[in-house]
């Protein structure tokens, strides 16, 4: 995790203290989307938490999913919060890589017409509330989205995170961005830091699979600075 020492107030890195709520005031936006559980965290650019909410409470339905339009309307709505002042967008999906998912226009079509992203009659996949086209956009490996997670906010100035999830990021997407070096994404994950070595030949497994391979049981160790609001890890 090397390259995220830059990157953590972006990242949502709590910290204690009040902040100043003003049209002038710059906020950060972390989402869960097009998975299940979809969640919107909003936090101030200096990393302060300001409120979340998952979709499931809003449709009453376990485990909702899809695009973040009505939840994004309704956070800034009960905080009273422009679109405009959403400077920065952390996204995560496990299932695919969101941001060129967003940037393909037949995607967000064929998602459209088929209602498999959209979460309203009145919020579409399209919406600049879902797609938050003025903000600068960062992406994060869902292993390491959950690193993040736990160790931003612990109470420890060191330690080991374990993440041992069933379906995490594919091999095959970590490692096309990673081979691509014209590629601008900002878009994290364990390869582009050759943290990920075991198995050591999982680039010749993953030309075998048909289905390529995903995260399922990760490690890292976590050294973090509260003053400076730095994370630094392998």
């Amino acid at each position: 995790m090397k390259n995220l020492i830059n990157l953590v107030p972006f990242l949502a890195l709590v910290t204690v203290g009040s902040f100043s709520h003003s049209p002038a005031t710059k906020y950060i936006l972390g989402l869960n989307k097009y998975s299940h559980d979809t969640t919107v965290s909003l936090f101030t650019q200096s990393g302060h938490p300001v409120s979340i909410l998952s979709k499931e409470r809003i449709s009453r339905k376990k485990h909702d999913g899809g695009s973040v339009a009505s939840l994004t309307r309704k956070i800034l709505a009960n905080n009273d919060i422009q679109l405009s002042q959403i400077s920065h967008v952390v996204s995560n999906n496990h299932h695919f890589r969101t941001t060129p998912y967003e940037r393909s226009p037949s995607n967000l079509a064929w998602s459209e017409c088929l209602h498999s992203a959209s979460d309203s009659d009145s919020d579409s996949v399209t919406s600049p509330y879902n797609l938050f086209p003025s903000a600068t956009h960062i992406e994060v490996s869902h292993h390491r989205a959950h690193a993040f997670s736990v160790a931003s906010q612990s109470p420890f100035s060191s330690g080991l995170v374990v993440v041992m999830d069933g379906m995490g990021e594919l091999y095959s997407a970590m490692s096309s961005n990673s081979d691509d070096t014209s590629n601008t994404d900002i878009y994290l994950n364990d390869l582009n830091d050759n943290v990920m070595n075991n198995p050591p030949n999982i680039k010749e497994l993953s030309e075998k699979s048909v289905y390529s391979y995903r995260e399922a049981e990760s490690a890292y160790t976590f050294v973090k600075d509260d003053k400076s609001k730095t994370v630094t890890g392998e």
